[in-house]
């Protein structure tokens, strides 16, 4: 679950038009808002006309869903309730949605790319852990994975690293530092 998300819609939003959709996630010890602290996020879903939309990814998240059941499970809740909450409110183009995330939010925004590809047209990562079994005692990802010696398969199977092993369509992304 998500306790606030910001959405940015271009002041001529249209509902008979299809817009462009843009997932930012933040980073580790951000929220929602840290993406527009940084940028002006109106001016730009504005200028290119596109829909914006910053969910919270709390302070260690990592955009995961918990092996154990009574931790978060912000994952399914992207998928579950965010993503069609948003088709529901607002007219998207399903050809072009992208997500992007910055440190935390790079790793987050490409595990969900590469487990989500379906509903991908591109991703990016700005600093992202791109290999999260590398930091078992950082960040608080046991919180979320347990730990590494006791649960490596979890580990592996939300590690950027890892699922860019298995990718299997040939879309676009990038990731930089």
């Amino acid at each position: 679950y998500s306790d606030t998300t910001l959405i940015f819609i271009p002041d001529n939003y249209n509902p008979e038009e299809s817009y462009p959709l843009l997932f930012l996630l933040h980073g580790w010890s951000g929220n929602y808002n840290q993406w527009n602290e940084i940028i002006p996020l109106q001016l730009l879903a504005d200028a290119y006309n596109f829909i914006i939309v910053c969910p919270n990814g709390f302070y260690d998240s990592w955009y995961l869903n918990s092996i154990y059941e009574d931790k978060i499970k912000w994952e399914k809740y992207f998928i579950d309730v965010l993503v069609p909450h948003i088709y529901t409110a607002y007219n998207i183009d399903s050809a072009l949605i992208f997500i992007t995330g910055l440190s935390m939010g790079g790793h987050g925004a490409l595990n969900l790319f590469f487990k989500y590809q379906d509903i991908f047209t591109s991703a990016g990562s700005t600093s992202g852990v791109l290999d999260i079994t590398k930091f078992p005692d950082r960040w608080g990802l046991s919180n979320y994975l347990g730990l590494f010696e006791e649960n490596e398969n979890d580990w592996k199977n939300n590690s950027v690293f890892y699922l860019a092993e298995q990718k299997v369509e040939s879309k676009p992304f990038i990731f930089d530092c």
